[in-house]
């Protein structure tokens, strides 16, 4: 199959209508030591073989997490690091059939490495970590947000708090 334009890690990938959405990421540059972190987002179509460039997202991260709901993307949390760790609470949703990005309720739980679930419309943002520049905390934290109303819910807890996880909705 075709190469992926923009070789990266750390994105997020989402499907809408058949086509394949790779969002966001970063590479390290080993000539200027340096990771750079991306707002890159392309499509591919399966039907025809091909990669497509679309309307970046407006706030460059990677270990974020992506839900799918009534045909739009929603790209939640993830981090980047300028000599300083960031992680954050970032919502924006990008409707393909406008190839525009809205910004919506922040999360209230900025975090990297979630996982994201949805389930009967709603999108549930779980786990993931921090560092404090000495540790990594990883997070139980479970929280429900709800396109609808542009509104997020605190949810129980997960038992064990984890970062890098991966959902499974059934």
């Amino acid at each position: 199959k075709a190469n992926m334009p923009t070789a990266r890690e750390g994105l997020a990938i989402g499907v809408v209508n058949g086509k394949i959405y790779a969002i966001g990421g970063y590479y390290y540059d080993s000539y200027d030591s340096t990771s750079h972190y991306l707002s890159t987002n392309e499509m591919y179509d399966p039907a025809t073989n091909t990669w497509t460039t679309k309307a970046d997202m407006p706030t460059g991260r990677s270990a974020l997490a992506i839900g799918v709901v009534d045909g739009k993307i929603y790209a939640i949390g993830g981090g980047y690091y300028d000599n300083n760790f960031h992680y954050l609470s970032t919502n924006e949703m990008y409707d393909p059939a406008t190839d525009t990005w809205t910004t919506k309720a922040p999360m209230p739980t900025g975090r990297y490495g979630l996982a994201i679930g949805v389930a009967g419309g709603k999108i549930y943002a779980i786990g993931g970590g921090y560092y404090d520049g000495s540790n990594y905390h990883y997070l139980s934290t479970n929280e429900m947000y709800d396109p609808q109303t542009d509104t997020w819910t605190t949810k129980a807890d997960i038992p064990i708090a984890r970062a890098g996880l991966a959902i499974g909705v059934v």
